[in-house]
């Protein structure tokens, strides 16, 4: 896994299996405030406790 050392975050990630090597990379990172807005759910999304049975 590389981390950048300035923030933290992981920006390339290689695992290698049976199957064969796998490579996550994350590129044009913008690293930053971003409004509240953009956090806010659609009013008709249902929020769901899922540690207790409904």
């Amino acid at each position: 896994m590389w981390v950048s050392e300035e923030h933290g975050i992981p920006l390339r990630i290689e695992t290698n299996e049976q199957e064969g090597q796998s490579v996550i990379e994350y590129k044009n990172l913008k690293v930053g405030s971003i409004p509240d807005v953009q956090l806010e759910l659609p009013p008709d999304v249902e929020i769901a406790d899922m540690r207790t049975p409904k």
